[in-house]
């Protein structure tokens, strides 16, 4: 893999709110193949044309960030048209949460200091055997989401009515190379959907939802509320 892009971050801190990149984009033909190859400092959910790419769930995945980050490859080829449409949010993840144990460890506090990085190269090849590569740089787009709060072990905060106070362009900065490598590890996918066995009230008041077995996943809820309900 021989990388063009350039990891791009917000150009202002927004701190513990989820930043989106985006880049529109349009191409000059019959698009043979297109693979995106992609990473970030945290965790990332890429979106192409409105349709998520991958099935990867809190993609880049976990590993000993100061020896290898892992980046993707996608066949992104059935998700394009001749206007597009890249957009990607970058939440906390495992690299710069508070981690559990590791609270003491100088190098993770050093990874929790780092900003919301990203790199992403769009490698596209014509049906005439043209190519074309979108790269992140500072032509990308940069600015706050809904995602106002989001770490591995916190949860997060998602505020339906927020409107981005910060937008504009993203800003280069030296990301890490020397560690990047392919996909090694498995992916995170969603494996089943389950129904809550009950849900009861305490003697405290306090709702319980009771999957009736032990989960790792997250909640899919229905919410019918109005603007400043919590």
């Amino acid at each position: 893999m021989e990388w063009t892009a350039k990891w791009v971050k917000p150009a202002v801190d927004i701190k513990d709110a989820a930043p989106v990149f985006s880049k529109a984009f349009k191409l000059k033909g019959n698009v043979k193949e297109a693979k995106l190859y992609i990473t970030a400092l945290g965790v990332y959910e890429a979106q192409l044309n409105e349709k998520r790419v991958g099935e990867f769930i809190l993609a880049p995945g976990w590993t000993s960030y100061n020896k290898r980050l892992q980046f993707q490859e996608y066949d992104v080829t059935s998700l394009l048209s001749e206007d597009n449409y890249l957009q990607v949010t970058v939440g906390k993840g495992w690299y710069r949460s508070v981690m559990p144990g590791w609270q003491p460890s100088a190098y993770q506090q050093k990874l929790r200091e780092n900003p919301s990085g990203l790199l992403a190269q769009l490698d596209v090849t014509y049906e005439n055997g043209d190519r074309e590569t979108i790269v992140t740089d500072d032509s990308w787009s940069v600015s706050e989401s809904s995602v106002r709060f989001s770490e591995i072990y916190d949860g997060e905060i998602f505020d339906a009515s927020f409107q981005p106070d910060f937008s504009g362009n993203a800003e280069c900065f030296e990301g890490p190379w020397d560690t990047l490598i392919p996909q090694e590890g498995e992916e995170i996918r969603e494996q089943e959907q389950i129904t809550a066995a009950r849900i009861f009230t305490t003697p405290k008041g306090e709702l319980v939802v009771d999957f009736g077995q032990e989960v790792t996943g997250y909640v899919v809820t229905t919410v019918t509320a109005s603007k400043g309900d919590v």
